[in-house]
């Protein structure tokens, strides 16, 4: 998926996963991958304003 990629890029970590939290378009059970920064790591990555 390209917004993982991306919210690598941005210094950002897998923090969880939730399983068979929702359901895909297909109505088929799929898992929650949740990311996160903290603020001074964002800042410090020099991609935050």
């Amino acid at each position: 998926m390209k917004s993982v990629g991306l919210m690598k890029k941005l210094g950002m970590r897998l923090e969880g996963v939730q399983k068979q939290q929702t359901r895909d378009n297909l109505g088929n059970w799929a898992d929650l991958y949740l990311y996160g920064i903290l603020e001074s790591e964002r800042k410090n990555s020099g991609e935050g304003t």
